[in-house]
């Protein structure tokens, strides 16, 4: 009996959480798309992906099976090496976030275990896992353009209108023809200050205390109202409204 080794499983996350500038975030508006791999040196062996706690939104697609040759060299009591070459499987799920407009900023780490089933007669019929986890990242304020989106589109999202996203971006006229992926910035980062309350901001930005929880993650989707000295948050200011401080 040989002892069954563990299977491997990595992914493809860090090349593929944001392939357009390589910034590392992922971006409201688009599907963070990415695949898990997994294989084990024990050719008869098919481990199984599967994830832990994520996010809602998150899929996986069915588990599939690639086959590649791999040379495996055995020697004799005598001395004598005998080659030998097998079809070995690595095994893929594709992985899909459809993020949710309210977690902007979301950070969290989540992983991904392959677990292997012994499949030679040889080995020691003891199941093993293997673990990857990602973080992840989430891009505050900032969205990523749809196909064929307009600037008011984008704007009712996050209850504005076009004028305030069009001011926010270097957009040379209201009539820019937007791209798909394209980010553009849908508020502005403040930074809390001593005796801030979300109801002081929503008061001096003319805004509502239920924006400013809609667009940050650690306030709306958490229901934590507590902000403090520092913290970023994403505002949409309305000057109309807005007090003078």
């Amino acid at each position: 009996v040989f002892p069954d080794p563990p299977p491997a499983v990595w992914t493809t996350y860090e090349a593929d959480v944001d392939p357009y500038a390589n910034s590392g975030y992922a971006y409201l508006g688009r599907d963070l798309v990415f695949t898990v791999y997994a294989n084990d040196s024990n050719c008869w062996d098919t481990p199984e992906i599967s994830m832990g706690s994520m996010p809602p939104g998150v899929s996986m697609t069915q588990q599939v099976s690639t086959w590649h040759p791999r040379s495996f060299s055995v020697t004799s009591a005598t001395g004598e090496v005998t080659t030998t070459t097998r079809q070995c499987a690595v095994q893929q799920r594709r992985v899909t976030w459809k993020i949710p407009h309210t977690y902007g900023g979301y950070v969290g780490t989540h992983c991904f275990v392959a677990t292997d089933q012994c499949g030679d007669e040889q080995c020691s019929a003891v199941a093993d896992t293997a673990e990857v986890c990602v973080e992840l990242r989430v891009a505050k304020c900032q969205y990523a353009v749809g196909p064929e989106q307009s600037i008011a589109e984008v704007a009712a999202i996050f209850g504005t209108d076009w004028i305030q996203v069009w001011n926010l971006n270097e957009l040379l006229s209201p009539d820019y023809v937007l791209f798909r992926h394209q980010v553009l910035r849908v508020g502005r980062l403040y930074a809390v200050t001593a005796g801030d309350t979300l109801l002081r901001l929503a008061d001096r930005f003319g805004t509502s205390a239920e924006s400013i929880a809609f667009l940050n993650y650690e306030v709306g989707e958490v229901e934590n109202s507590n902000i403090t000295v520092g913290q970023q948050l994403c505002l949409i200011a309305n000057s109309c409204f807005g007090h003078i401080q």
